[in-house]
């Protein structure tokens, strides 16, 4: 991502974190700086202070849920190294950002292929050559692990690969034996990624828990 403008990064992610904003090059008058007290998890005890920039008034209001998830997203863009020009952001944006994602939701669109299929929190072009993107998914842990392993049944068809990312280790290893076991019933060929992103708001460390079939 050498390169870049700085405000580039802004202008995809809709929300970062400061300590982000600072490791792009990006001053706080390049956005709007807003805080809120957030749970890193959906079920953890205590909220950490979350400094954070905002590209538009709209994203600046965002709520705690919705801001937790953009954050969250924007964190894992860098932690995985994607370029703005690969990435939509869905967790803060109705419709996609890039070009090629536009391109790619009307013709999946017009073969009803989107039809009830559950948006995730961003789409990633993983390959310059690939005709599907990757779904990103950011798991806090409010929804059941049945309902991310049927969700994982549902992108498999419309996807290139998945990855997941929770702030959870008991999450992370719980979605692991969760997607092992799906694997295990069936062939299964598409790519799975389950990562671990610890402290998000603060820092981008992040630690692979398990993977499948990843393209080399």
């Amino acid at each position: 991502m050498a390169g870049l403008t700085p405000l580039v990064h802004l202008a995809c992610d809709g929300v970062m974190p400061l300590w982000l904003a600072r490791e792009y090059g990006l001053p706080p008058r390049a956005g709007l700086v807003r805080y809120l007290w957030l749970h890193p998890t959906a079920r953890s005890a205590r909220k950490v202070q979350v400094y954070y920039l905002a590209w538009s008034p709209g994203e600046a209001a965002l709520g705690p849920r919705a801001a937790r998830h953009g954050l969250m997203t924007a964190v894992a863009r860098y932690a995985l190294g994607a370029s703005p020009e690969a990435w939509d952001s869905l967790a803060v944006r109705s419709r996609r950002r890039t070009l090629r994602g536009r391109t790619w939701a009307k013709r999946m669109g017009r073969e009803g292929r989107l039809r009830e299929v559950p948006r995730p929190d961003a789409e990633w072009w993983w390959d310059s050559w690939a005709s599907d993107p990757w779904a990103v998914e950011l798991d806090t842990g409010r929804l059941p692990v049945e309902r991310m392993a049927s969700r994982l049944l549902r992108w498999s068809e419309v996807y290139a690969g998945s990855v997941w990312l929770t702030p959870s280790e008991a999450r992370a290893h719980a979605l692991a034996s969760a997607f092992q076991a799906v694997v295990a019933r069936r062939y299964w060929a598409w790519p799975i990624r389950v990562l671990l992103l610890p402290r998000w708001w603060e820092s981008g460390e992040v630690k692979e828990v398990w993977r499948w079939r990843l393209p080399t």
